[in-house]
């Protein structure tokens, strides 16, 4: 049996998403999502909750549904993408990891990826002086290897994603097969939707804007997102500046993707802004894009710190599955030295990756419209088709 994983986050999951995995299911037999829970890589609460999102993917081709710890899910396209591929990896049954991608082309990406993990001096050396005037890790990138590498390979945001997956394989010298899928309908960041396959991005703001959004994604998670309550992230406005005004520099600089002195501004925002949005707003600059500025202020409400960075997920925690899955998860238990989670409440105060992860629920429950519920990740069970 051929099974696939896919690192996603399906927020929310949407026509574009059902499509992947229809053409997924034409090579393998099963697919595993490795996907994001309360919060998300672009740093912002997910829309829906996770167990929602979980069950829209399995009522579309997923088999079984994984949780991205949040420590990997708020963080870097380098270190999201390899908590994701570790787990894929350390699951012992994955033959092949699929993404989406502007190239559709893997073996231009994988030269690519080749080109990055052997990454010239004197390249290295004129990132860093790009950095030095001001400008973005990613665009420095992109400029240095111009010669060596496509620029849309590195500028466009999922064969960025892309060329992080291939990487963290062969990081791993993981058997794991790479292989994308030609992205089709809108761009990541189109705001507006012009097919009925619209971006995520697009959808989000359909959804916030209280329009019909029924034509962009399956008839079956349309039912389900109609009964969930939108989140709302300037619930946090009132946490982020009590954190701001007592923690100090220091304990700032401390707080996982901080660097370079952007404590200090950090520190000094409060000055200026008194709303999530405001402070990010004020932060981010030319070096600092307003998602990583977002990540981390997430990253601060949560107490995640520089020392995840350095620790390998910890655990397989199962958020979903179907007959499929089940048979899975039991192939998994025979060949992972992962302990796999099901019952959330066995493990608790275990792991530090874990607690987390049922804070952010907690924050996630915080920020929605309807009234707050404390501790759903052990009052809610996997969800099973």
């Amino acid at each position: 049996m051929k099974t696939a994983a896919v690192i996603c986050e399906y927020n929310p999951f949407h026509n574009g998403h059902k499509f992947q995995l229809e053409e997924i299911k034409k090579e393998c037999d099963s697919v595993i999502c490795i996907m994001s829970g309360s919060f998300v890589q672009r740093g912002d609460i997910a829309i829906y909750d996770k167990w929602t999102r979980a069950k829209a993917a399995l009522q579309n081709g997923a088999d079984l549904i994984i949780e991205l710890p949040v420590c990997y899910a708020l963080n870097s396209a380098e270190r999201f993408a390899y908590g994701g591929v570790y787990l894929a990896e350390n699951m012992g049954v994955v033959d092949s990891l699929y993404f989406g991608s502007e190239s559709g082309d893997i073996d231009r990406m994988i030269s690519a990826a080749d080109l990055l993990l052997n990454e010239p001096d004197e390249i290295s050396a004129e990132i860093k002086s790009l950095i030095s005037e001001g400008m973005t890790y990613a665009r420095a990138r992109e400029i240095s290897f111009s010669k060596l590498i496509p620029s849309s390979l590195l500028a466009e945001p999922n064969n960025i994603l892309g060329l992080e997956y291939i990487k963290a394989i062969k990081q791993m010298n993981s058997k794991i097969q790479p292989k994308t899928i030609k992205r089709m309908g809108s761009h990541y960041h189109e705001t507006e939707p012009s097919t009925n396959t619209a971006s995520a991005t697009a959808i989000r703001k359909i959804i916030k804007n209280n329009i019909n959004y029924s034509i962009y994604v399956p008839e079956s998670a349309n039912s389900l997102y109609e009964k969930c309550q939108v989140t709302d992230i300037n619930k946090l406005n009132n946490i982020l500046v009590y954190l701001i005004r007592t923690k100090s520099t220091e304990e700032i600089s401390n707080i996982n993707e901080v660097c370079e002195g952007l404590e200090n501004r950090i520190s000094a925002s409060i000055n200026y802004a008194d709303t999530f949005a405001g402070i990010c707003d004020y932060v981010k600059s030319k070096r600092y894009t307003l998602s990583k500025i977002r990540r981390i202020m997430l990253s601060f409400i949560l107490g995640i710190d520089k020392s995840f960075s350095f620790t390998e997920p910890q655990y397989i925690r199962v958020l979903g599955m179907n007959h499929k899955g089940i048979q899975l998860l039991s192939q998994i238990k025979n060949v992972s030295s992962l302990p796999i989670i099901t019952k959330t409440a066995d493990f608790k105060n275990m792991f530090t990756q874990l607690e987390k992860d049922i804070l952010s629920t907690d924050i996630f429950s915080l920020c929605r419209n309807d009234n707050f519920v404390p501790g759903l990740d052990y009052l809610t069970s996997p969800v099973i088709m």
